[in-house]
């Protein structure tokens, strides 16, 4: 990425560090943001775990969606270049939507 990119963001006022919004305050590989969601069945037959990470200084965004039912488990897993798509939040088959921020947030998987 070239770090005199500019990123959409960068025309709002959300800024917290003085750089493109596109990049982290911090040159630590290991620095990211992440989605988790989980949810279990009351009765204990089902459950599912998943979530999303951009990690900004090493360009990558990682999903992960598990489901757990009748004594099975189901994996799967994504991966893509973050490239200039920070504010994209999609990987794969795995998509969050933010609709209300802190108050309603849609997850779907896209087959």
């Amino acid at each position: 990425m070239n770090t005199r990119a500019l990123h959409p963001l960068d025309e709002t006022l959300m800024h917290q560090v003085p750089w493109p919004f596109g990049f982290a305050g911090t040159s630590d590989p290991r620095f990211y943001d992440r989605y988790w969601f989980a949810g279990v069945d009351p009765a204990g037959d089902a459950g599912f775990i998943s979530g999303m990470a951009l990690y900004k200084n090493i360009g990558v965004c990682d999903g992960y969606g598990a489901v757990q039912r009748g004594g099975r488990q189901f994996n799967s897993r994504w991966s893509r270049p973050l490239t200039t798509a920070t504010a994209q939040s999609a990987v794969g088959d795995l998509a969050v939507e933010i609709l209300e921020p802190y108050r309603t947030v849609a997850g779907r998987v896209v087959r």
